[in-house]
Formats: C-alpha cells, sequence, structure tokens
C-alpha cells in the first residue's frame, strides 16, 4: 500500500497499465476525449483492461460533449468517469448508478479557495474525488509555496473538508513535502508514449514510487 492514494492517467498502452497497476495505484485512467493528443480509442482501451485488475478504471472525458460521454460510458462500461468542464450535478444525474465520479478542476492564476470551495459543496455527495489540475497552467509546488494562486495552507484547509488529488509536475522532493499534507486525499501521475512496443524505461517513475512506498 502506498503512502497516498495515486491516479495514473492518460494510459496509452498496456505496459504503462501493468506497471502502474503493480504498483499499487488507487486509479487507472484512459483519456477518452476526443478533442485531445492522447485520446485512446475505444477498442484499445477495452483491450488493455481485459489485462490489468485490482484497480478502478476510469474514464477521461474532460469537457467532450456531453452525448459523447453518454455514448461512451455506455460503450466502455468503467468503475468511474472523470468529467471537467461544466459538468455538474445534473449529467451527474444522468450517469448509471454503478458509475462513480471524479470531477477535474483545472486551476489558473485566479483560482480562489472560496469559489473552490462553492464548487465541491455543491457537487458533495456525487463525486469520488476532486481533481485539482495545476499543471494545465504550469503551476507548480513552488508557486503554492509563495502562495500563487493560494497556499499550501490554503490547499490542506481544502483538503480537510473534501477528497482532493493533486495534478501537479512534481519532482522527488516536492512530492516528500506534498506527502506530508496528510490530509490530501492523493496525488496523479501521467503515462506516456512506449519506446516500442511492449518496452518502456520506468526510471524516473521508479524514484517517484520509491518515495511512495511505506
Amino acid at each position: 500500500m502506498l503512502k497516498t492514494k495515486v491516479k495514473a492517467s492518460s494510459i496509452t498502452n498496456l505496459t504503462d497499465a501493468r506497471y502502474f497497476a503493480a504498483m499499487g495505484v488507487e486509479w487507472l485512467g484512459f483519456n477518452l476525449n476526443s478533442k485531445e493528443a492522447d485520446v485512446i480509442s475505444t477498442e484499445n482501451f477495452k483491450e488493455i483492461e481485459e489485462w490489468v485488475e485490482g484497480v478502478q478504471i476510469v474514464a477521461e472525458y474532460g469537457d467532450e460533449s456531453w452525448e459523447k460521454i453518454r455514448e461512451g460510458v455506455e460503450e466502455v462500461v468503467p468503475n468511474v468517469v472523470q468529467l471537467g468542464g461544466n459538468y455538474g450535478v445534473d449529467e451527474m444525474l444522468e450517469l448509471p448508478a454503478s458509475v462513480g465520479v471524479i470531477k477535474e478542476i483545472v486551476i489558473d492564476q485566479s483560482s480562489q479557495p472560496r469559489d473552490l470551495l462553492e464548487t465541491m459543496e455543491e457537487m458533495e455527495g456525487h463525486v469520488q474525488a476532486y481533481v485539482l489540475n495545476f499543471s494545465a497552467n504550469q503551476i507548480n509546488w513552488q508557486n503554492l509555496e509563495q502562495g500563487k494562486p493560494f497556499s499550501v495552507k490554503d490547499l490542506t484547509s481544502m483538503a480537510d473538508q473534501f477528497p482532493i488529488l493533486i495534478e501537479m509536475d512534481l519532482d522527488v522532493p516536492q512530492l516528500e513535502k506534498c506527502l506530508q499534507l496528510e490530509q490530501l486525499e492523493g496525488i496523479t501521475v501521467k503515462g506516456g508514449e512506449e519506446e516500442k512496443t511492449g518496452f518502456k524505461s520506468f526510471d524516473e517513475l521508479d524514484d517517484f514510487f520509491d518515495a511512495l512506498m511505506p
């Protein structure tokens, strides 16, 4: 068991899926948003899903059209969907009862804790976890330490009230600081391309997961 929950996202190949599953992540995420470059086909999604077990499978849709999301959920039947954009409780209630929801909230320089808390309060009871996506606007741990757009203390306070995962480019020393925030539900890591089919170097991720081991 890892020191905190981990969601692996944007997985496009079986090599990544097996690696992350073996490392003990909580969620395996696959990007099914047709607007994005690292999208995976539903066929490949299903093929990879058959080879892994013991993890929750997440269909990451972001701001994909609602019509495509509903059709996709019926086709791939994930454990969880990750929704971004303006999707809220009304849309969540249209999903099958067996499908959980992770809500992605993109953080920018104007993001304020009071607004984020209000958003999370509106969705309480309908969401498994909230992903605060700092990476989308290149906001890093050092920025938070400087109070931009808000402080580590603010993040801690929010995480004390709601299950929050942070999506941020972290090196190992920053990860170790992050792990000191026991209130956080967890973090996210990203998959990537194989060097060739079935082969990929995991040296950097190995160091990252070493820091996550108890």
